[in-house]
């Protein structure tokens, strides 16, 4: 009897972990707002020209050199999107990730790289003004993908 009893709460215990855990991950309460800032261009998208070196191969597959044994490259040029978005104090990498791939309908695999910074607030000396404190996340995609926020928004 007692230990039918400790499996039930122990059976217990998980489904209120993984209710919590469903009920920490809603993805529209980690991403509050895209974030506008001078550098961004229409609708929260930052495109930057990465110049990158691509080293040329001969008909066998093996790179091309030169006298001296360095390898021949080329530089292409690729466009890369960057998005800001203000995002929940408490929500990591992998939550922005999740969300930004649910809210906007992207792979997470076409997801670069994401940098996460706090903001501190900002204390005026006339009338006690002060700025909030916030989290900010930048997310990088990978060349040629876009998110469509007009869709959203």
């Amino acid at each position: 009897m007692g230990l039918l009893y400790k499996l039930k709460l122990k059976r217990r215990a998980e489904k209120v972990k993984e209710e919590k855990l469903l009920k920490k991950f809603d993805p529209t309460s980690i991403i509050i707002a895209p974030l506008q800032t001078e550098k961004a261009g229409p609708y929260w998208e930052k495109i930057i020209t990465v110049k990158v070196k691509k080293p040329v191969y001969d008909k066998d597959g093996n790179k091309k050199r030169d006298e001296k044994g360095r390898v021949i490259t080329e530089i292409e040029e690729r466009q890369i999107a960057k998005y800001t978005f203000i995002v929940d104090r408490n929500a990591n990498k992998n939550d922005i990730k999740k969300a930004i791939s649910m809210i906007y309908g992207i792979s997470e695999s076409d997801i670069a790289k994401i940098n996460t910074m706090r903001v501190p607030p900002k204390y005026r000396a006339y009338r006690g003004l002060v700025r909030k404190p916030y989290k900010k996340a930048i997310v990088t995609l990978k060349p040629g993908k876009r998110l469509k926020i007009m869709d959203v928004a």
